[in-house]
């Protein structure tokens, strides 16, 4: 039996569905880029990805990255981050392949 994988979006778990990508996802120019062909997401991401509403998987990822950080924080640094989530998001749903599918770790 496997582990609970976190949701590569807001970083909650458990991630219940996998998301299958025809490539890897990188973008040059940030310290962060997705490194499977796999992507797995929480119920509440699964739910604004299917409805294609980003800007929600956006907030939720940001405001939940700051949770677990200092909240004192420059907005500079949070407007950097959320273009970064935004564009690796965007590159994710030109990649996207196939319908989503429900994970189970302990299936796995």
């Amino acid at each position: 039996m496997g582990e609970p994988r976190t949701c590569d979006f807001c970083a909650d778990l458990p991630a219940e569905y996998r998301y299958r990508v025809k490539e890897v996802v990188t973008y040059e120019g940030f310290d962060y880029v997705h490194q499977s062909a796999d992507w797995f997401a929480c119920s509440p991401c699964s739910k604004m990805i299917e409805e294609e509403n980003m800007r929600g998987v956006v907030d939720r990822a940001v405001n939940a990255h700051y949770a677990r950080m200092d909240p004192i924080i420059p907005p500079r640094s949070r407007a950097m981050i959320t273009a970064h989530c935004y564009q690796l998001y965007i590159e994710f749903l030109k990649r996207r392949k196939g319908k989503r599918e429900i994970y189970d770790y302990r299936k796995e």
